[in-house]
This record gives C-alpha cells, structure tokens and sequence, in this order.
C-alpha cells in the first residue's frame, strides 16, 4: 500500500502519507497497558523521525475500560466503546448516547460548513435568494448569518 505510492525511480519525497490502523480483539503489545499505540519510523539513539509520511497505530479492545463516563471519553474513546460494545444488551443505552453525541457533531459541522458557504457566496456578491437555493437555508437563517458577518 505504502510502496504503490510512487513508481520506480521516483524521489521517496512523492509517497503519499500512509496511516494504518490495526483494531484487535486481542493483546498484541505487551510491553504497555495502554489500548493505543502509535509506531513511527525513529533513529535509535536521537529519536527523531526519518519519515512523518508513515504510522502504524495499533488499538487492543481488551486493553480498553468502556465503563468510562460518555461525558468524559475522548472522541477515540467514544468509538471504541462503540466498537466494542455495540450489540451488547447490557451496553444499548450508552451506545444509543454515545450514536446521538456523534449525530449531533455532524449537524453541528453541517451548519458551521454552511455559514462559511454563505459567507463566501456574500463576499462574492451573491444575492440572498441565490444563497437560499444553493444552501437550503431559510431566509431567515441566511438574514440571521448577513446580520452577524456585518457585525
């Protein structure tokens, strides 16, 4: 994966960034306690990085707690507690919680997203019924954006 990249005598600089995530439903590392580990390619004795285009991360269900506070997890912790928990009768209502947290930053992102089109097509000079068609807003909502921008 990594290597098809670049072809045959082509500057290592073109490969393309490569992230692999491993998900196991085991214990591989066990030199840590910790569910997470990330693996970079480091020079022994100084520790810097050769290359910042490769990573090999490794999450270990067994090693993760799901008894965590939803309101406390992290947005990792939030979907390996989905991924391990998921279908467990005993689990469904911190999942169905943790399925609307997610559903919710969606639509929060959709409408950040949409702002930024409306500013972009009024700093174009767009008019209000264009932006309404393009974007589904109501006037409304795109009056209620063109009122915050000209503060």
């Amino acid at each position: 994966m990594y290597k098809d990249t670049i072809k045959e005598g082509d500057a290592y600089y073109k490969l393309k960034k490569c992230i692999v995530i491993n998900i196991l439903d085991f214990e591989l590392i066990n030199e840590t306690k910790r569910y997470h580990t990330k693996f970079k390619i480091k020079e022994v004795e100084e520790g810097f990085e050769l290359l910042d285009d490769l990573e090999i991360n490794y999450i270990e269900l067994s090693k993760f707690n799901s008894e965590k506070n939803i309101e406390s997890m992290t947005d990792l912790e939030e979907w390996i507690t989905f991924l391990k928990d998921a279908g467990k009768k005993e689990k469904e209502e911190k999942i169905k919680k943790i399925v609307e947290n997610k559903q919710q930053e969606i639509q929060k992102g959709i409408k950040e997203e949409k702002y930024m089109i409306v500013k972009r097509l009024l700093i174009k000079g767009q008019d209000i019924d264009t932006i309404i068609d393009i974007t589904q807003l109501t006037k409304e909502e795109v009056e209620k954006i063109v009122k915050e921008i000209k503060k």
